[in-house]
């Protein structure tokens, strides 16, 4: 499914005459900044590094996030023994008490203002982020995305339940919504058993944000 085959579905699902394109790129917009807020998925998954030697930092040991970085799974580095280290996540208060000397790279980190911060510096280091990436959004020159390709009913059932917002009719809102959430829990458990393999217990999988995205 591509965008303009979306915006068939749901006037075909709508069942309405009076849906502009204006009117559907709205509900799109709308639609894909719910879809930011509650999806987290393989598909929005990157897997970065930043080369702390090669790149300046923009203030002693913040480094600049990606463009497209929306929240943080994992930071990690490999020792000089060639063992992975995962970086710990703490909040910004606690990272100004952290040590900034020490040779072992670093301990902590704090996600905020558009920067990673790392304590004690990494050293020269080459750091790993795992990160969720901001939604692609759908244009009529890049029509799909892979989450659409993925998951088309978040966004079909996202948009019904803009279109039926706009149109103040509270039952086919109530209906749309609730097709919704089951899309999006669906769509997260898919997402965690592709990272995990397994179900969690006694959690939904749209709970789940990440081993370091805590801030």
């Amino acid at each position: 499914m591509d965008r303009t085959e979306l915006f068939e579905a749901v006037k075909a699902y709508a069942h309405r005459t009076d849906l502009t394109d204006a009117l559907l790129d709205l509900f799109l917009e709308l639609t894909e900044s719910t879809i930011a807020q509650s999806v987290r998925v393989q598909e929005t998954t990157v897997f970065t590094t930043i080369d702390t030697e090669a790149t300046a930092p923009v203030v002693g040991n913040s480094w600049a996030l990606p463009d497209d970085y929306l929240q943080m799974i994992d930071v990690r580095f490999n020792s000089s023994g060639n063992r992975v280290v995962t970086v710990q996540a703490v909040g910004r208060d606690e990272i100004s008490a952290a040590s900034h000397g020490g040779g072992g790279g670093p301990a902590v980190y704090s996600v905020y203002d558009g920067v990673i911060e790392l304590r004690p510096g990494p050293g020269g280091r080459e750091v790993e982020l795992i990160y969720f990436s901001r939604l692609v959004p759908l244009t009529s020159a890049a029509p799909d995305n892979d989450l659409l390709t993925a998951y088309p009913g978040l966004y079909l059932w996202g948009m019904l339940g803009e279109v039926w917002n706009w149109a103040q009719d509270a039952d086919l809102l109530g209906q749309a919504r609730a097709q919704y959430a089951g899309e999006v829990e669906r769509t997260n458990l898919s997402g965690w058993n592709a990272d995990f393999g397994t179900t969690p217990r006694g959690s939904s999988g749209y709970n789940y944000v990440g081993a370091g995205a805590r801030q």
